[in-house]
């Protein structure tokens, strides 16, 4: 039986009470819902109760705070006599006053920011969190699955299938136990949507779990992770978890006034400066994210919809012909090229650039001015402007320079007047379009497939490939980010967290060699004119000896905190814990990084490659100088190089400043004015992957080391577009 009352607050004798549940509706449902989540969370998670009911008494208390300062401000402004500008006493309390509003605004502010590359990465914790609560994830395949294993030793079983399993996915393969025969595996492997494949199993075995299915991904096609995780948040919550989310700009608004406008916080790309003009005139304001959209097809509607393309007659006015129609287009769609290049990582740019709708606007303007000018198109001036100019004023790497040229070249040609079926891609699939009005071009554009294939940047599948492969990469950082307090505290079963951190840390030390000895290394290659690359060795072993002083020592406090041993002199300190943490998840400590060379190698990788640069050095030290040189063992690959151009200059007599490399098998020395015509391609060298770091003096980064010239069957521009790069060490 239930029984109603409107009365706010009624009251019954005890007899009557203690005989019925009462039950206060005036709390709304949310209300509700926020009062039963604080009792669970403060059962489950009492520090996070304790931290929520702190931040409602800092809230509360930052109220107070403001209204003791307008108050304050009033009282001073009404007691000030002559000018304010004047009054010490005045200025003080509003300086005071602006830094504690200033500080307390920001306690404040709650930014509506979720981004769709968030969105995943929250439903996929989610989704983990809800499954370990029903005991259903195993601790020891999450924290796999996180960090691809932890293996230093470089002895490997022989790979059973290299024609299509590479080394490293079967390294990963062999700290996974219980695997069925692998022939069944191909088909997996190959597969374009390996994430929806059913998994090879032996009649007896059950089926892998989906947490067991994305670590098979994780080790044998890393590029479709990020496909699997999207999958598995599907099936267990819905596809709304994995949409990003609606942009509601109507409930928003309502939520704001004359003294809090709308501010959108932009990826790069996204541009909307008409609505940044209406909205952000103050500095209080709800914020919001607005991306520009994915896509060539999307990029250039959104730009035919926007100024100053989409203004009536634009296209079709006065000082306008065929000529300037097309060559918009062309503008436009490079526009959108050069945006969704950054999806590719290094592939596309080495610095991923923030092009806006400026660029593009300024371009438009620009070719309308020129072509009103002169009967013949400008073709040089209108390559300059919009290369070196408009775009390439943002660009800052000589490699994307000339990246960005190349492009612009396919974009800005006579052949795009000239052919009436003129294609921006290798294949002929994106025409230029007819001539026409703007609803012409709109409804061009509206038959445009939604997905670019990678040859319409100038790239082929493969670069598909590396971007999956980057995005894997990156989602396990943010994921390895999130747990590192769960990492830190353990509760695996089988072997502790300790034993298994302690060993790898032994397994470290007992693998690298003791320090180069210097001063021997002098003795034996003196510092000589004729020889410059005696300095190089010794300036290599010093460098060396400081990496390796920084791991063992670092190794050691970690055995000495994971023994119990630390003293109270020498505390736990957080460099200590962090490289803990990163021995744990598979990852090259930031403190071993800031004296290491460039690497993006996982931990075993990393040492195992540090180990054989040390022993090449050791060689080179007890043999004399090599006859061949691994020119990937260099800490600083440009110090071995410009000694190999003094040696030469000085045993010939030449200035060293007319000297470069001749690129056959090997390094050869030549005179810059005497190196034969070649059909070449000028690929950059870098040290890792990245393809980026600090930019130098001399115009470069840190990551680049020189350009190889290479004979190729093909223009330049061909690899150019395709980002093809020489690397000194790989990723893994």
């Amino acid at each position: 039986m239930y029984l109603t009352t409107k009365l706010s607050n009624p009251n019954y004798v005890p007899e009557i009470s203690v005989k019925v549940t009462l039950v206060n509706f005036a709390l709304t449902a949310a209300g509700l819902e926020d009062q039963l989540l604080a009792l669970v969370v403060a059962h489950e998670r009492p520090e996070l109760e304790e931290e929520r009911v702190t931040l409602m008494l800092q809230t509360a208390q930052n109220k107070k705070n403001l209204k003791e300062l307008e108050d304050k401000i009033l009282c001073t402004l009404s007691s000030s006599s002559g000018s304010i500008l004047e009054d010490e006493t005045a200025i003080n309390v509003l300086s005071d006053a602006k830094r504690l509003v200033t500080e307390t605004q920001e306690k404040q502010t709650v930014a509506e920011e979720t981004e769709k590359k968030d969105k995943l990465l929250f439903s996929f914790l989610m989704c983990i969190n809800l499954q370990r609560s029903e005991g259903l994830v195993d601790d020891r395949e999450w924290l796999f699955l996180l960090t691809g294993g932890v293996a230093v030793s470089g002895k490997a079983e022989e790979n059973p299938a290299p024609e299509w399993l590479s080394d490293s996915s079967w390294q990963h393969i062999r700290m996974l136990q219980n695997l069925p025969g692998l022939k069944e595996w191909q088909r997996f492997v190959e597969s374009e949507n390996p994430h929806r494949e059913k998994v090879p199993s032996k009649e007896g075995y059950p089926p892998p779990t989906r947490l067991q299915k994305l670590c098979l991904l994780r080790v044998l096609r890393s590029d479709k992770v990020v496909a699997g995780v999207i999958d598995f948040v599907a099936d267990l919550l819905g596809k709304t978890y994995i949409e990003p989310p609606a942009f509601d700009l109507g409930r928003t608004f309502s939520a704001s006034n004359c003294c809090m406008p709308l501010i959108f916080l932009l990826t790069p790309g996204a541009d909307p400066s008409s609505l940044l003009f209406k909205f952000a005139e103050e500095n209080n304001s709800l914020k919001m994210v607005t991306e520009a959209p994915k896509g060539i097809k999307a990029n250039l509607r959104r730009l035919y919809m926007s100024d100053p393309i989409s203004e009536p007659n634009y296209l079709t006015g006065p000082n306008t012909d065929e000529r300037f129609r097309r060559l918009v287009f062309a503008v436009s769609f490079f526009h959108a090229v050069v945006q969704e290049r950054r999806l590719f990582g290094p592939l596309g740019w080495n610095i991923p650039y923030s092009f806006s709708d400026t660029d593009l606007r300024i371009s438009v303007l620009q070719l309308k001015n020129l072509l009103a000018m002169y009967k013949d198109v400008p073709w040089e001036a209108l390559l300059y402007l919009t290369a070196e100019c408009n775009y390439g004023g943002k660009v800052t790497d000589q490699r994307d320079r000339r990246t960005l040229a190349t492009l612009l070249e396919r974009f800005y040609c006579p052949e795009v007047l000239k052919e009436e079926n003129y294609s921006f891609d290798q294949s002929g699939g994106y025409l230029a379009p007819p001539d026409g009005d703007h609803e012409m071009f709109l409804s061009y554009i509206d038959e445009l497939p939604r997905d670019a294939p990678p040859r319409v940047f100038g790239m082929n599948n493969n670069a598909n490939i590396t971007k999956d492969q980057a995005e894997t990469t990156k989602l396990f950082s943010a994921l390895l980010i999130t747990q590192q307090s769960s990492l830190s505290a353990g509760g695996h079963e089988g072997d502790s967290d300790v034993d298994i951190t302690g060993r790898t840390c032994e397994d470290i030390l007992s693998r690298l060699p003791k320090l180069f000895d210097v001063d021997a290394a002098l003795a034996k290659f003196p510092t000589l004119r004729e020889q410059s690359l005696n300095t190089v060795l010794l300036q290599e072993m010093c460098r060396y000896n400081t990496l390796i002083s920084t791991i063992t020592s670092s190794l050691q406090s970690v055995l000495r905190a994971l023994a119990g041993t630390v003293t109270g002199t020498e505390s736990l300190t957080e460099k200590t814990e962090e490289v803990l943490i990163n021995i744990r998840t598979g990852r090259v400590p930031s403190l071993w990084k800031s004296k290491s060379y460039p690497t993006l190698k996982s931990l075993g990788s990393y040492i195992i490659d540090l180990c054989q640069r040390l022993d090449y050095f050791q060689k080179w030290y007890e043999n004399g100088i090599p006859s061949v040189f691994w020119i990937s063992g260099f800490f600083f690959t440009q110090s071995f190089l410009t000694a190999v151009l003094q040696n030469h200059a000085r045993k010939h007599g030449i200035s060293i400043d007319q000297l470069w490399f001749d690129f056959l098998i090997w390094l050869k020395p030549m005179v810059r004015t005497e190196i034969p015509p070649r059909n070449s391609y000028s690929c950059p060298l870098y040290k890792t992957s990245e393809r980026r770091g600090e930019l130098t003096t001399t115009g470069h980064h840190t990551n680049y080391v020189i350009s190889v010239t290479l004979p190729s069957k093909e223009p330049e521009q061909h690899w150019i577009l395709r980002g093809v790069a020489l690397l000194l060490s790989l990723t893994d």
